[in-house]
């Protein structure tokens, strides 16, 4: 989830995050993968797009996963992928989150000529 032990501790002592998922969840879940995956292929965004993962996230395969819808998205739109070194899936929970707010806002201001 994150490299920040103090977020990791955060989430562990939520009461909401206590969930217990059923497989009825998983069974929906992976029906609406597969839906999502079927749409994406005839997808056309003229928007541009920014893709930002961490490097070392299990959930996005180390970032492949992430590599590859973000090169799907370049066929049709203007598609930017960022990885950011040594966090996991939860990157605006990182030590280092701030390199990443800024990284999207800079982004943001120079896509959009802001």
């Amino acid at each position: 989830m994150s490299t920040d032990n103090r977020q990791v501790q955060k989430y562990i002592d939520d009461e909401f995050c206590d969930i217990k998922i059923t497989n009825g969840f998983y069974k929906d879940f992976m029906h609406g993968m597969k839906e999502i995956s079927r749409l994406e292929k005839s997808l056309s965004v003229s928007a541009p797009c920014l893709f930002i993962s961490g490097e070392d996230d299990p959930v996005g395969n180390l970032g492949k996963s992430v590599s590859a819808i973000c090169h799907n998205y370049k066929k049709t739109s203007n598609a930017e992928l960022k990885l950011f070194p040594h966090m996991r899936h939860e990157i605006l929970n990182e030590k280092e989150n701030k390199k990443v707010y800024e990284y999207i806002l800079n982004w943001l201001i120079s896509t959009h000529n802001l």
